[in-house]
């Protein structure tokens, strides 16, 4: 990630794409621009789901996030 900033959304009612969403509406709102790449810790996707897909969007699994945080940005 070249350019980004952290989401932290611990809500257990909604679901992952729901805070993806979310965060990258901030980010488009804030930024002036579409977010390119998502970061977030592998033990956000529940077991047996997929992780989300979103057009434009690259959503990648990193353990050095921390749970209920998502790194949101530009790709390198």
């Amino acid at each position: 990630m070249v350019n980004g900033m952290m989401w932290f959304d611990s809500d257990n009612k909604r679901s992952l794409e729901q805070k993806i969403v979310e965060a990258a509406r901030y980010y488009t709102a804030k930024y002036k621009h579409k977010p390119e790449l998502v970061l977030i810790n592998p033990g956000e996707v529940k077991p047996g789901e997929p992780t989300p897909h979103l057009p434009g969007i690259d959503i990648e699994n990193l353990n050095i996030v921390l749970p209920h945080h998502i790194w949101i940005g530009l790709n390198a």
